[in-house]
This record gives C-alpha cells, sequence and structure tokens, in this order.
C-alpha cells in the first residue's frame, strides 16, 4: 500500500504544491525580483544599494556578499522552490533567510514580521514533510530495481 501511495497523487499532494507554488512565487514577484535586479546593479555596475546598508547597519559582516545571496534565495530558488525543483534543499536556504528576517523585524522595529514568520514557517513545513508527488523532482528519484 505504500508503493501505490508514492505514486498516487492525493488531495495532501495537491495541498502542498498550491501553497509551495503560491508562496514561492509570490515570494518571488514582491521580494526576488527587484532584489536580483539591484543585486545585478550592484555586483556589474557598481551601483549604491540600499539593502547593503541596511545588513550593515545590523550588524552582518561581509553585507554585500550576503546581500547578493539573498537576492538569489529570494529570486532562483524561490522559483526552484515553487516547482519543486530540489524542494528540500531550497525550503533550507529559504528557512534560513525568513529566519533571519524575523529575528529582523522583531530586533530592528521596523516593519511586521508577520509575513516572514508565515513563509518561515511554509518552507520548515516543506522541508521536514518534503514537497509531495506533484513537484517537479519527484521525477528525479531513482525507482528501486526488482
Amino acid at each position: 500500500m505504500a508503493d501505490n501511495y508514492q505514486e498516487k497523487k492525493t488531495m495532501r499532494d495537491y495541498a502542498i504544491f498550491l501553497v509551495q507554488f503560491g508562496a514561492g512565487v509570490i515570494l518571488f514577484f514582491m521580494h526576488g525580483y527587484d532584489k536580483m535586479g539591484a543585486a545585478w546593479d550592484y555586483v556589474f555596475n557598481g551601483a549604491e544599494w540600499g539593502f547593503v546598508g541596511m545588513l550593515s547597519g545590523f550588524g552582518v559582516p561581509l553585507a554585500g556578499f550576503f546581500a547578493v545571496v539573498v537576492a538569489i534565495v529570494e529570486s532562483i530558488v524561490a522559483i526552484m522552490f515553487a516547482v519543486g525543483i530540489f524542494s528540500r534543499i531550497a525550503a533550507v536556504l529559504l528557512s534560513i533567510n525568513m529566519g533571519v528576517a524575523v529575528i529582523y523585524h522583531l530586533s530592528s522595529g521596523q516593519g511586521s514580521f508577520e509575513l516572514a514568520a508565515v513563509y518561515l514557517l511554509i518552507f520548515l513545513f516543506v522541508a521536514i514533510s518534503g514537497p509531495g508527488q506533484l513537484a517537479l523532482n519527484v521525477g528525479f528519484k531513482k525507482k528501486p530495481q526488482a
């Protein structure tokens, strides 16, 4: 019966996909897309980037490097999470990112921590439970030899 579950898509799989896809796409368009553009200008054109200053002010070492990492996580990794490519790895990276965002919002008093906390819970859920049968990386798994 366990093998049957792995091949049969359930309502749970559709629900996980809906939340996973929605969270990844919304994160990409609301945060990642603009950050990636700013990171590109910062790295390749030497443009000023306020996010680097914010991270530096928060005490983050190598603020420029980590700002670029955050841009990559909130854009490329968010899309990977949305479609289910390396979902658990993407979820762990996004969880770390959102964990830091929650800490920042709570300690600085700037903005609300609620959205980052909701993202954090979604990413932790997928990191722990897995992406379900609709994720693209499900097809990458080796089938047991009979």
